[in-house]
């Protein structure tokens, strides 16, 4: 029995160590040695699910912030609200609050995470529009 716990063990570490990996590359395309490279194109058309942003992240809680934030001046404001979110890769912020009836906008550097977020999240009408655009 302690030799499946063991090897149990093991196997996770090579999967947190195989997820760094491949995380580290990943900032290969963002913000390396401390210097921003912005090759969000890149990254989109390289990894299928930069960040693993379609899963279920450990620590959401930033997403959820901004989510019940909006939820209150929603609640407050009795009225249909616009959201704008800047980088939103696959959207998942914007999918969010259009399941709350709140009308968003999502706009992001690359193209392609536009098109896979569209792919991923919005098969339905919602109150949800994408477009690509930079900022800098």
């Amino acid at each position: 029995m302690v030799i499946a716990i063991i090897t149990l063990g093991t196997k996770l570490r090579i999967k947190q160590m195989n997820e760094l990996k491949v995380r580290n590359k990943m900032h290969q395309y963002t913000i390396s040695k401390g210097k921003m490279i912005g090759n969000f194109e890149g990254l989109y058309k390289d990894f299928k699910d930069p960040f693993l942003q379609t899963q279920k992240e450990k620590f959401e809680t930033s997403k959820k912030i901004i989510t019940n934030y909006c939820e209150m001046i929603k609640n407050k404001q009795k009225k249909t609200i616009t959201t704008l979110e800047i980088g939103c890769g696959f959207g998942k912020v914007s999918k969010d609050l259009a399941k709350l009836k709140f009308k968003s906008f999502g706009t992001d550097k690359s193209n392609t995470a536009i098109i896979k977020g569209i792919a991923k999240f919005y098969q339905s009408k919602r109150n949800t529009r994408f477009f690509k655009y930079e900022i800098y």
